[in-house]
């Protein structure tokens, strides 16, 4: 049989996924396969429907070297539109829920998975030059009161590819005092930096961190920690000493436990029950991209008629008409969106999730027979956007909405 040909570097991610959470609202996992010559999917649930049974997956390519892909599924009363890509050991998945008879709030989450059966192909961490960003990246510190017993444990990379850190260990001693061993990469057996004290931080109800620092002979490394959906994010940055004009570097890596851990389910009333529609006016406008050299979109354009929720967007000389948008809302309250473009050559599937007063929008971009591009792989565009601030009035004017 012909291997089916993996443009998208789907193929090292098959086999057996878990969700890092403890709690979940939508799915324990899931299983990556290939049959009958395409890519496969078959979600588990967390509740009834537990089976969603198996569909093909649409394959995309990140501008990187990431691999994604996409599928939809039609469950009672429901659309589920899952739109997953894959970041150094992980695959994240944005579950879309839309109800079909709006007897529910639309509904976005975003979770993390970590393979069961199989090893996931990873890149080598990027650093960049600056180690000043920690003065940005740097969690409110708490005082008085800080907890980290969710992260008490071993926890280990979820890159096995990693040249940076292979494990930690967090601890708290009789004096309720928080503690961490790191051991860094290294041939033949990892290296032990030792123990250090640990400043617990707190960004949000439902996320906390930690800020670590070692002082090693040639370098000196800060660990930048917060933990969200059971995954725990190391930045370190790096500064070395006596070096001169040698630049620091800044390295990101994502730990999963150790052990392994049931996910258990949440109650339904965590489900968000309200049947109104999510509604946008806060993100009315005109957005911009946040880089001047975008990869995809320039622009787009978000407003609301008598019909609903509409997005035009621009790119080059491309700009079509406005297509209608589902609106969404994620368990932290942000809100999102999402919307199907069809060009002459191309169609676009766009999902967008709102955070401190940006975009963050994901374009996956698949060519048509028709294209002079038909042979070339599908991509993906993740881009951030900011609000055109002397449009937006204007817009919220002519559309009727409140300021």
């Amino acid at each position: 049989m012909t291997e089916l040909h993996d443009a998208a570097g789907i193929r090292p991610f098959l086999g057996q996924w878990q969700n890092t959470a403890n709690e979940t609202l939508w799915l324990q996992g899931f299983r990556l396969a290939e049959k009958d010559g395409q890519f496969t999917i078959k979600p588990k649930g967390i509740s009834a429907p537990f089976d969603w049974g198996e569909h093909a997956v649409e394959c995309f390519r990140f501008h990187g070297n990431e691999a994604s892909f996409y599928c939809s599924f039609s469950l009672a009363q429901m659309t589920v539109d899952l739109m997953a890509y894959t970041n150094k050991g992980l695959i994240v998945i944005a579950t879309h829920l839309a109800f079909e008879d709006a007897s529910g709030c639309n509904h976005l989450s975003r979770e993390f998975f970590v393979p069961i059966e199989s090893a996931a192909e990873n890149q080598k961490p990027k650093t960049m030059s600056t180690a000043q960003a920690i003065n940005h990246r740097r969690l409110p510190l708490i005082k008085d009161g800080g907890d980290l017993t969710d992260l008490l444990g071993t926890w280990v990379n979820a890159n096995d590819k990693s040249e940076s850190l292979s494990r930690l260990i967090i601890e708290r001693d009789e004096q309720q005092e928080y503690w961490i061993r790191t051991f860094a990469v290294a041939d033949p057996v990892p290296v032990n930096w030792g123990r250090v004290a640990m400043d617990v931080h707190q960004a949000g109800r439902r996320q906390s961190g930690f800020h670590a620092t070692y002082d090693l002979a040639e370098t000196v490394v800060h660990l930048v920690a917060n933990y969200k959906l059971g995954v725990l994010v190391i930045e370190l940055f790096s500064s070395f000493k006596g070096s001169g004009d040698r630049p620091g570097t800044i390295g990101r890596e994502f730990f999963r436990r150790a052990s392994k851990h049931t996910t258990m389910a949440a109650t339904a009333e965590a489900l968000p029950d309200d049947s109104v529609p999510v509604d946008l006016t806060p993100f009315a406008g005109s957005w911009i991209n946040s880089s001047d050299s975008g990869q995809w979109l320039e622009q787009f354009t978000l407003s609301a008629d008598r019909q609903g929720w509409q997005l035009q967007i621009r790119t080059g000389d491309i700009k079509p008409d406005p297509v209608p948008v589902t609106s969404y809302m994620d368990n932290m309250g942000y809100l999102a969106f999402k919307a199907c473009i069809e060009l002459s050559d191309r169609h676009l599937i766009i999902a967008a999730n709102t955070q401190k007063a940006l975009v963050v929008m994901t374009s996956y971009e698949r060519f048509l027979p028709c294209s002079v591009q038909a042979t070339a792989q599908n991509r993906v565009y993740r881009e951030i956007f900011i609000h055109d601030t002397d449009d937006t009035m204007a817009i919220a004017e002519c559309s009727g909405l409140s300021a």
